[in-house]
């Protein structure tokens, strides 16, 4: 008899087979494309890191141009800081007439400016020997506040004297500086000696006019902190610490 089952099992072994083959076929094309797929997507991500390296590495740069640019800036701001300080000037006028004025930084420098040392000798003795019944009481202030303690108390009680030309009411005063010559000058002491005219009015008439030699010592006192709300009464420090008067020449005497 014969056996019929062996040609269906070829057949079906060659299907299988041939069914086996198309598979892989298939998978071998699947995993070909996908191979492709990977290669061009790992090309794409190189050329974006690249384009990603490259835009950082500009970004830095341009961070530290800013960065120098802004230091730059930092240092022209603190070179120009000086400009906007506040500092503070005495100005002075330079003689009786106010002609011109002395213009002085308030420093430590002020003892070696003589042009400003001649003005304030200069006008504490107008202040101080000017007598005019109009503005003494406020002349008088400033020779306290540029006068020690023991210049300042003879000074006061000449004043207050009864007897004393600085009380007579209808006696005035008007003074004329000649020469001022500043003998020393040192940070312990300093001293001038200032030649004046002082006529002398009665009721408006002259009386007489004398010439008088007047030597002082003055210091400069350390330097008050300036507060722009309260100037200080006396900014500059100078103080006088002795005082004398001598008459030279009785120039004039007239009778009325």
């Amino acid at each position: 008899m014969e056996d019929k089952g062996g040609p269906l099992k070829e057949e079906i072994i060659a299907e299988l087979w041939a069914k086996i083959q198309a598979e892989q076929a298939k998978f071998e094309k699947d995993i070909t494309s996908k191979i492709e797929s990977l290669a061009l997507q790992n090309l794409d991500l190189n050329s974006v890191f690249r384009i990603e390296r490259r835009n950082s590495a500009l970004a830095y740069k341009l961070v530290v141009l800013l960065s120098f640019i802004s230091l730059a800036l930092i240092v022209a701001l603190v070179m120009l800081l000086p400009l906007k300080k506040t500092e503070h000037h005495f100005i002075d006028f330079a003689n009786q007439d106010k002609h011109y004025a002395i213009i002085q930084k308030a420093d430590g420098n002020l003892a070696s400016n003589e042009a400003l040392v001649r003005s304030l000798v200069g006008q504490y003795i107008l202040d101080r020997e000017s007598i005019n019944h109009i503005d003494d009481q406020d002349r008088y202030e400033l020779v306290r506040l540029q006068s020690d303690s023991q210049v300042w108390q003879v000074f006061e009680s000449l004043v207050a004297s009864k007897s004393s030309i600085y009380t007579a009411k209808k006696l005035a005063r008007d003074i004329h500086i000649v020469n001022i010559a500043l003998l020393k000058q040192s940070k312990e002491q300093n001293i001038a000696q200032v030649q004046i005219v002082a006529k002398l009015f009665e009721g408006g008439k002259p009386l007489s006019e004398k010439r008088y030699s007047i030597v002082l010592s003055f210091v400069f006192k350390p330097l008050p902190t300036f507060d722009t709300a309260m100037m200080p009464k006396n900014p500059t420090g100078f103080q006088v610490t002795r005082y004398s008067v001598t008459e030279m020449q009785n120039l004039k005497t007239l009778k009325p």
